[in-house]
């Protein structure tokens, strides 16, 4: 094997093996008992290291092309992500199962006609996040109360991770030599984006790892806060139902 050989084969190493970064997140999932959660992102688990595992050369499972593996990624990648939005806007678990799946008829189709144009996942990202505000301002009615150290890991991370992914260009396929720089930052940009989705889903969390970790930062020890609804709720009248009777209470909550 020469050096280029050798470089290539580490590089795609670091690809596969930096899926690794989203095991905290599973772990939480499991210990939390989020199964749907831990569902969605174990098939990105394993979609992203047989896509890996096949662009560098390693092994194409069931012959399988690595276009059909690159669609593959993308689209449960971009899947997870909304369905890690919805958990975030607190809707139950039925609405979420149908917002995703409707929105992944649209997805596939997109993803078919336009996913090898380079600003396409800017696009989807963009639009998953507009979502989001939609939802907030629609559903939830009220601004979600959230771990502020949580948030700020977050969105360090994924915008972190998200310019990585611009800069790091096309993978070397079939010929296609690739851009130089895509092993090592798409590697990062792994990293990033996957540690991202634990304070996500932690957002809800007052008393999370990362909120203790930011105290004792800043203050040199944790007080646990009271645990408040999720929702910051905007004061508005009770409605009762006693007896078949609509009854009112003032001022409300």
């Amino acid at each position: 094997m020469n050096d280029d050989g050798a470089v290539a084969a580490v590089e795609g190493a670091f690809l596969v093996l930096t899926n690794l970064a989203l095991v905290p997140a599973l772990a939480y999932c499991a210990r939390r008992w989020l199964f749907p959660e831990l569902a969605i992102l174990s098939v990105v688990f394993l979609a992203s290291s047989t896509y890996h595992m096949c662009q560098a050369g390693f092994v194409c499972l069931l012959d399988v092309g690595f276009s059909a593996f690159q669609l593959s990624d993308h689209f449960w990648v971009f899947s997870a992500l909304l369905w890690v939005v919805l958990f975030f806007v607190g809707l139950g678990l039925e609405y979420r199962f149908v917002i995703l799946v409707l929105s992944q008829l649209l997805l596939l189709l997109l993803i078919l006609e336009f996913g090898h144009d380079k600003f396409f996942s800017a696009v989807v990202i963009g639009g998953i996040v507009l979502i989001a505000f939609l939802l907030l301002a629609f559903i939830g009615r009220a601004v979600p109360d959230i771990s502020v150290a949580n948030l700020v890991v977050a969105l360090l991370l994924i915008g972190g991770g998200f310019v990585l992914f611009l800069l790091a260009g096309d993978p070397a396929h079939e010929g296609n030599p690739g851009d130089p720089n895509y092993g090592p930052f798409h590697s990062a940009w792994h990293v990033l984006i996957m540690l991202a989705v634990y304070p996500a889903l932690d957002l809800r969390i007052k008393d999370g790892v990362i909120e203790r970790f930011a105290q004792v930062m800043l203050h040199g020890s944790f007080e646990p806060r009271k645990r408040r609804p999720f929702y910051i709720a905007k004061k508005r009248a009770l409605v009762t139902v006693r007896a078949g009777k609509v009854s009112r209470t003032p001022g409300g909550v």
